[in-house]
């Protein structure tokens, strides 16, 4: 346990009971009128900090703010990844559908020359049901 002659370890955490403890140097004058180089803070709830006593015991800050910050601004990269993706893949859904609208089929599809109409294309285009499917599912 540190006492507040002591500079300590840990300098800004949490106690048992939850609230933030920060130890607060004096300045040089107050350091030499108290004769220690410090003494311990807990939050108030509204922002200040009131001197308190000595906490027994003290846990390190719950949240790593760095490492969430930088979660989150991954998370946002992959989020306008998957905002252009998916608005491509609506266009290009919107461009087939348009093509297939204003043709009869595809000519020469089986090395014959001969018409093979949409309807009959099914199996040549299984991913674009499961494409408008998956973007459904998104709205």
């Amino acid at each position: 346990m540190t006492t507040q002659t002591e500079t300590p370890e840990i300098k800004e955490g949490y106690v048992i009971e939850y609230y933030h403890v920060r130890w607060a140097p004096y300045k040089k004058d107050g350091a030499r009128q108290m004769r220690k180089k410090g003494r311990w803070q807990c939050s108030n709830g509204y922002g200040g900090y009131e001197n308190c006593d000595t906490p027994e015991r003290i846990y390190p800050c719950p949240i790593d703010y760095d490492s969430a910050a930088k979660l989150k601004a991954e998370r946002d990269a992959a989020l306008a990844r998957v905002t252009v993706l998916q608005n491509s893949l609506e266009g290009l859904l919107s461009e087939v559908d348009a093509l297939i609208g204003d043709s009869q089929g595809v000519y020469g599809l089986h090395l014959n020359g001969d018409n093979s109409p949409w309807d009959e294309l099914g199996d040549w285009l299984p991913s674009r049901d499961t494409s408008r499917a998956a973007l459904k599912e998104q709205s």
